[in-house]
């Protein structure tokens, strides 16, 4: 007993059964068999040990051999059927043999296993629980997600109007683009100011019909022909002034080299910017704006000092009740011209909430929110209660997805909040101290617009200025505060994006967009990284080539996004020279054939191939209809589903339980994701599988030969005799001879008696 015990314990030292353990066939090396056989007290490499040896591994424990793998072990060593094994033939057995692909199957694949449906072992059990819960919450998180998005969209949508904003961004774009002199042929202040005389002047502030398309009887009375003071093609009626805000610098010291001191000694456009304020108010008469403007032209208001020039309108429309704040920027370039920018204007409603109904989406939306931050509380808390290692277990992905939507929708519900008080609250406010009113009735009564000399605007110059001040800067804020409240919803809808990639993966179907994008990650990363370099060397020679002449690529960003659009034509290009254009044309269509010919379909291939493996891998899931009803089921029937509490589990829910876990363990044994290396060894032992068959064909068919001549022999021997009989009697010999033969190779296949026999230690 003492001596099998160290028999097995040195058996059991030897390093070969790690990697049998772990399928590693192909790295046994003759090293590892020698230690085995230092188990059988072998010690010379060139001794062999007999069969029956190799069967006393059937009770040596730790081997992860079953007495199946041993018997073709010993098969696949023993080729020539003498009963004895060397070291050679022993590892050829264990990494060539029948023996190997089991083992490396086992290791791949894992124990084939019976699975009953009314038993589960507890790993089981809790897995598919784990799978359950992940599922149906992912599941149940789909109709909360398409709920608070619907209730998002509609609350977007009413509260930010951006059909009747875009009327009116349309209307202050005509008004501010046509005219006798047009907006984009200004270039410097001379012909900045030309077109404020016969272009903003007879568009914004028409206080009669002269225009470009239009002239005016001067006998006719001018407010019958247009009754409406400081309208915005009649519509948009302009509060109390337009302001031009002018943004001068203090001046520095210019950078340039000392041989260019005495000529740049300053740099008036740079340094400190300060505002500088200018009213032109609608209720004065035409000839005294034009007054004004011709003062401020000759006097060089806009001086070597200004940079920015903004021309701010804030009117109300009430046809759509809504305000609009539009701000028209001039900017003077350090190289002498002078660009617009027209981008910078916001629309918005005067009372987001004049009808109750409108706050409906936004309750629901809110109430939405609060079940999704009250669910994620119900997990947090218990999970915090376990310290760091729980809260670590449930920030996951998807949770951290469900915290930033939780934080930005009742963030972005804030900032939405603050507008619809300044708006509804402080504006209001604001504007009551205005006399537009009275100056209005004083235009009509007058039958004439206002003069300087002795009129009410007069007497309230200062005044009135100051409450314009005030008006723009609570628009301003307004405008800004509802700038905010967009560019959040703008936002949040992408997070809600996320959260609908979380409702995904609780189905197959819609989890393989998921996974095709996790699949291909690595790959497009790595290739990302390829095909920025190559594209930023195109944009930048692009920059290089043509940045000087073409707008679209004066700056490394522009040079970018113009390059990604490939907005470049043969206009472009032909005003040079030719053998500039050979250039031009080598670049343009080197990138065409190199990015979005070749690097492009490289792209699609990657994600192709992504998604094709993981489609096949998915085989056929069940719908999305499929599962919600089959929860649905779950829940017609309380009694078979997950009890809530423990103590009131029925017979039924443990049968529901059971039942449900062991089809789960079934279903994840098919589940098995391979390696290339897996698929190496797969492929490897396969084909040393295959070489064997073909062996054993090749000795089926010298039986087959033998007893075909046996029977050709016996039934030369009796002519008269019963063919079938003399069939049978060469088969039964046949069978007899290679049964004998198969017992003295076999000690495994041998009686039960010789079994025992063999297996007794010395």
């Amino acid at each position: 007993m003492d001596n099998t015990e160290s028999f097995g314990a040195r058996v059991g030292h030897c390093a070969l059964w790690e990697k049998v353990k772990e399928g590693h066939v192909h790295l046994i090396t003759n090293e590892d068999i020698q230690e085995l056989f230092h188990a059988f007290d072998v010690y010379d490499p060139s001794e062999k040990i007999s069969t029956s040896d190799l069967v006393r591994l059937c009770s040596v424990e730790g081997t992860y051999l079953t007495a199946e793998d041993i018997g073709e072990w010993i098969k696949d060593s023993d080729v020539d059927g003498t009963g004895e094994v060397g070291i050679m033939d022993v590892h050829r057995g264990i990494t060539e043999g029948t023996a190997a692909f089991s083992l490396v199957k086992r290791a791949l694949f894992g124990q084939e296993k019976e699975h009953k449906l009314s038993e589960c072992s507890i790993h089981e059990l809790l897995g598919w629980m784990h799978y359950e819960y992940d599922k149906k919450s992912k599941l149940w998180s789909l109709p909360e997600t398409l709920f608070l998005f619907t209730a998002f969209i509609i609350g977007a949508v009413l509260h930010l109007n951006v059909w009747e904003a875009f009327k009116s961004s349309r209307a202050y774009q005509y008004a501010l683009t046509y005219g006798d002199f047009a907006l984009e042929w200004v270039v410097d202040r001379d012909t900045f100011w030309k077109w404020v005389y016969e272009g903003w002047l007879r568009n914004i502030l028409r206080h009669h019909m002269v225009s470009f398309i239009r002239e005016v009887d001067p006998d006719q009375d001018v407010l019958k022909t247009n009754p409406f003071p400081g309208r915005v093609l009649k519509t948009h009626q302009i509060i109390g002034a337009v302001r031009f805000r002018r943004w001068y610098a203090v001046g520095t010291a210019c950078l340039s080299g000392n041989m260019w001191k005495d000529l740049y000694s300053q740099c008036p456009m740079h340094g400190e910017l300060m505002p500088d304020d200018w009213y032109i108010f609608y209720h004065e008469s035409y000839e005294v704006i034009q007054e004004q403007i011709q003062e401020r032209a000759e006097n060089f208001w806009l001086d070597d000092h200004t940079r920015f020039l903004d021309v701010q309108t804030f009117s109300y429309n009430a046809h759509q009740a809504m305000f609009t704040l539009d701000n028209l920027r001039l900017e003077f370039r350090e190289a002498g011209y002078m660009i617009h920018r027209d981008g910078k204007r916001e629309t918005f409603a005067d009372s987001p909430y004049y009808n109750l109904w409108l706050a409906i989406p936004d309750l629901i939306f809110a109430v939405l929110l609060w079940n999704v931050f009250y669910g994620e509380m119900k997990e947090l808390v218990p999970a915090a209660m376990n310290g760091l290692d729980g809260i670590k277990d449930y920030l996951k992905l998807w949770n951290v997805i469900d915290w930033i939507a939780i934080g930005f929708g009742f963030t972005t519900l804030s900032f939405w909040m603050v507008f619809v008080l300044k708006v509804s609250g402080e504006l209001p406010e604001v504007l009551k101290p205005l006399p537009s009113n009275a100056l209005d009735r004083a235009v009509f009564t007058n039958r004439s617009y206002l003069t300087s000399e002795g009129s009410p605007l007069s007497s309230l110059a200062q005044d009135f200025e100051r409450q314009v001040a005030e008006i723009f800067r609570c628009a301003e804020e307004v405008a800004e505060s509802h700038v905010v409240a967009r560019r959040l919803i703008f936002v949040y809808l992408f997070i809600l994006m996320l959260k609908f990639f979380k409702a995904f993966g609780s189905n197959d179907r819609l989890d393989i967009v998921i996974k095709t994008i996790t699949g291909s990650a690595v790959d497009v990363a790595h290739f990302a990284l390829a095909f920025a370099l190559v594209f930023v060397c195109f944009a930048g020679s692009g920059m290089l080539l043509i940045g000087t002449t073409f707008e679209g690529y004066h700056t490394i960003p522009s040079a970018l996004y113009f390059r990604w659009a490939e907005n470049v034509e043969m206009d472009d290009i032909e005003g040079f020279e030719p053998w500039f254009q050979v250039l031009a044309y080598f670049w343009f269509f080197s990138y065409l054939s190199l990015m979005s010919i070749l690097m492009i379909n490289i792209l699609v291939g990657l994600i192709f191939e992504a998604y094709g493996r993981i489609r096949s891998a998915a085989g056929e899931p069940e719908t999305l209809l499929e599962q919600v009803g089959e929860a649905v089921e779950n829940l017609k029937e309380p009694r078979r589903g997950l009890p809530r509490h423990a103590e009131w589990m029925t017979k039924q829910n443990a049968e529901y339980l059971i039942e449900s876990a062991s089809r789960w363990a079934k279903k994840q044994e098919h589940n098995v994701e391979l390696s290339v290396t897996d698929g190496v060894r797969m492929i490897g032992q396969t084909r040393t599988n295959v070489n064997k068959l073909l062996v054993l064909s090749e000795q089926a068919i010298d039986v087959v030969n033998a007893m075909l001549r046996k029977f050709h022999s016996k039934r030369t021997e009796s002519e008269g005799g019963d063919w079938l009989s003399m069939y049978g009697a060469a088969q039964h010999e046949i069978q007899q001879e290679a049964a004998t033969k198969t017992e003295e190779s076999d000690p495994l296949a041998a009686s039960p008696a010789r079994r025992r026999e063999s297996s007794v230690v010395s």
